[in-house]
């Protein structure tokens, strides 16, 4: 019985919760790794390919599905909005046809101007369509070359 007893006590006091030494030392080794050695961490945005674990084409193809014209808006290059106006962009982007899936295929450079390479589906005939993109301040933006012609993507010839 006595055995029985202390086995319990052991069980019990054995798999106790309180490991605060453990993971404080766990979240500390985290987050110096995120801040210092990984440049293309979850937070950056400077990677079009990898933006908040996904691409900048997908996170704007989600934002018009949603809604989010705002936030199409600010992942849009400087130029572009100078050029055409807040407003007027949202109204355009209100007017987009971004129904078609798209799958990023490749990056391409072209001096300061980033293709990206989308497969995209239209009308059963798959296509290749390319999205300009910029870094400003350490952000990517797109940079559509007129969004108010119902695409921002360039067929690729």
């Amino acid at each position: 019985m006595d055995r029985i007893f202390l086995i319990l006590a052991l069980i019990l006091f054995g798999c106790s919760n309180d490991n605060t030494e453990v993971g404080e030392k766990s979240l500390q080794f985290e987050n110096t790794e995120n801040e210092s050695s990984n440049p293309a961490s979850k937070s950056s945005m400077r990677n079009p390919a990898v933006m908040l674990g996904s691409d900048l084409g997908s996170i704007i193809r989600k934002a018009y599905q949603v809604g989010d014209y705002e936030l199409m808006v600010h992942l849009t290059a400087h130029e572009t909005i100078a050029k055409f106006g807040k407003e007027k962009l949202i109204e355009c982007y209100k007017n987009l046809d971004m129904g078609k899936e798209i799958l990023l295929k490749s990056i391409s450079q072209e001096e300061d101007v980033l293709m990206m390479n989308y497969e995209a589906t239209d009308q059963a005939t798959k296509v290749i369509v390319r999205l300009p993109v910029v870094i400003e301040n350490d952000t990517a933006k797109i940079m559509p070359v007129n969004p108010c012609s119902g695409s921002l993507y360039m067929q690729k010839d």
